[in-house]
């Protein structure tokens, strides 16, 4: 079963669309500009021990400072926040080590014993 081909146009039938108006008119709206890949936000989970761990073992106020700065500008700011966590877990390995250094010395040299006389 087969239609055959399609009736031929006349005046009366629908012909091309209309030409767009002259000197642009509403149309559709630009595109959006590209904006690049969108970076994901920065992990949470390491600037929170950042900050936990250099309250409890070191004292460190700078590298707890730094977490909790990296823990705001996690979703804002991922590229900072990365750069503070990064900055902070340095000062925290270095505080750290200075701890251990330190207490080393106390030890070796007989700062924690009792002296009679």
């Amino acid at each position: 079963m087969s239609y055959g081909p399609p009736p031929p146009q006349g005046p009366g039938g629908y012909g091309p669309p209309p030409p767009p108006p002259p000197g642009g008119g509403y149309g559709a709206p630009p595109p959006p500009p590209n904006m690049g890949p969108t970076e994901p936000p920065a992990n949470k989970g390491a600037a929170i021990a950042l900050t936990v761990l250099s309250f409890l073992f070191c004292c460190n106020l700078l590298g707890a400072g730094l977490g909790i700065a990296a823990i705001a500008t996690a979703e804002s700011n991922p590229k900072a926040s990365r750069t503070c966590m990064l900055i902070g877990w340095i000062i925290f390995a270095l505080g750290l080590v200075g701890s251990v250094i330190y207490w080393i010395v106390f030890l070796a040299s007989g700062a924690g014993t009792a002296t009679t006389y």
